[in-house]
């Protein structure tokens, strides 16, 4: 997988705030769902057009895994509605002793919202935010790449793709049961409503996948019928004249990857940190696992150390390396959060970690993927021996990194 624009940079969205709550983008002028119903018709509309537009609580109720694919993750509004959807359509499904039905929510959101402009818009959805607290609470660092979380004890899979959109397509393989296109409208945000887009939704799409968006412009429509959807225009939401919802007929002739079949049982070598964790990662796909370590107990070698330190490694060419620790650092941190909440006695702290420069030269090349890289405050700060001292609480002379959100565990 190869970075997103070949940077490690990433520009959140500018949210502005109506007088009566309502919030909009700076960067593309437009809002982020109609105002005409106030923040309780965001949520309406988010139903109307998406969720009965792609006809999902129909496959919910049948106990039917589905995937959705959106365009634009923005408020969240679209996931957190699907996520409620789920739970009406299949009221019993935890005590009806069959396996609840999965939902697997892929977005790609170039400009992701910070956590604190969430929890504030959340605030007013009521019947939703018991969800969007659970979100918040693995709200993802803002760092481009893949962020995987799971919700609802598995039942939900969250997939945010913060990068652009031709970029993260390229990456995906589906198939797709339903599409959301809740991009910012085509005038403000052409690049999410190109050809090139809908071409690559069809050829992620399931056999009949769904798609449903607010736009009725022509060139949306025209773009997805030579794309293979069959599409029709409906009463639109609230003012709004006409939506389209379509389906997917045949897809272009793009090569398709073989499909994924994963194996029964594995076998994991090694009982420490990267074999458990392996482990955990196989068996959330229903795969028998064993482990084998020489040692009696677990985590007996090197992941036996009293702690270990959780941060990122940076660096100026945005390698694998600092990808896989920027996302993985989030994904960690959710992950050990929900094994703690679920009773697992697990030492760790995530109050922030301090990388001091090694030397003089260290310190000018790390100074320099600062000033670059321009990294939201919220997950690293390039400081002075001044700052990381008042951080620290002892006297530093070294100036280094700061990760606010970066820690400890035991092993």
């Amino acid at each position: 997988m190869k970075p997103p624009q070949n940077n490690c940079q990433l520009v959140c969205a500018d949210v502005v705030w109506s007088d009566d709550g309502l919030p909009s983008s700076a960067l593309y002028g437009d809002i982020y769902f109609s105002h005409a119903a106030g923040l309780e018709g965001g949520f309406a509309e988010k139903r109307a057009v998406f969720i009965e537009g792609t006809q999902l609580p129909s496959r919910f109720s049948a106990g039917s895994t589905t995937s959705v694919l959106e365009l634009g993750f923005g408020t969240g509004l679209s996931f957190l509605s699907t996520w409620a959807a789920l739970i009406d359509a299949t009221p019993n499904s935890s005590g009806s002793g069959e396996p609840a039905p999965v939902l697997n929510f892929y977005s790609i959101e170039e400009h992701p919202w910070r956590r604190e402009d969430f929890l504030r818009l959340a605030a007013a959805w009521p019947t939703l935010f018991p969800l969007a607290e659970a979100l918040s609470a693995q709200w993802p660092d803002p760092v481009p790449g893949f962020h995987r979380r799971y919700l609802a004890g598995g039942q939900v899979v969250l997939t945010l793709i913060y990068a652009d959109v031709e970029w993260a397509l390229k990456q995906l393989h589906g198939p797709f049961d339903a599409f959301y296109l809740d991009g910012f409208s085509p005038s403000k945000n052409s690049a999410m409503w190109s050809d090139g887009v809908f071409r690559a939704l069809a050829r992620v799409g399931a056999p009949s996948a769904r798609l449903a968006t607010y736009s009725s412009a022509r060139h949306v429509t025209s773009g997805l019928m030579a794309a293979g959807f069959e599409v029709e225009k409906v009463p639109g939401f609230g003012l709004k004249k006409h939506q389209l919802v379509a389906q997917l007929r045949y897809a272009t002739r793009s090569r398709r990857p073989p499909p994924c079949h994963y194996p029964n049982s594995v076998v994991v070598i090694g009982a420490g940190v990267a074999g458990m964790t392996t482990a955990r990662a196989l068996m959330r796909r229903n795969i028998l696992v064993r482990i084998f370590d020489r040692a009696p107990g677990l985590g007996a070698g090197a992941s036996g150390n009293p702690a270990g330190i959780v941060s990122p490694l940076l660096s100026r060419d945005c390698n694998a390396t600092t990808r896989l620790t920027q996302m993985g650092l989030g994904f960690m941190r959710a992950d050990i959060t929900q094994m703690q909440c679920a009773g697992h006695i697990i030492a760790a702290n995530f109050s922030g970690a301090i990388q001091l420069a090694r030397d003089p030269d260290h310190a000018t090349r790390q100074a320099q993927i600062a000033q670059e890289f321009n990294l939201a405050v919220s997950f690293a700060r390039w400081c002075a021996p001044n700052e990381l001292s008042v951080l620290a609480g002892v006297t530093l002379t070294e100036p280094g990194w700061w990760f606010p959100r970066a820690g400890w565990l035991t092993p």
